[in-house]
């Protein structure tokens, strides 16, 4: 059995979760899903772009 104490304090965190002042996990973890994919679109848009600058030059030279 948890003391008063305790209770108390877990009837603290309860409240503020409550009034959002603590990101429930779920939040997070949909977060960092979304940065996550954010994060690969930016790393194929990079590969996209030097794959262009690379055609760009090989036409220059070409020319």
């Amino acid at each position: 059995m948890q003391s008063i104490e305790n209770k108390t304090e877990t009837i603290k965190i309860a409240e503020y979760w409550l009034k959002g002042a603590i990101t429930p996990p779920s939040e997070v973890k949909g977060k960092l899903e979304q940065l996550r994919e954010v994060q690969n679109q930016i790393e194929l848009l990079q590969k996209q772009k030097l794959n262009i600058m690379a055609d760009i030059i090989q036409k220059a030279e070409e020319f």
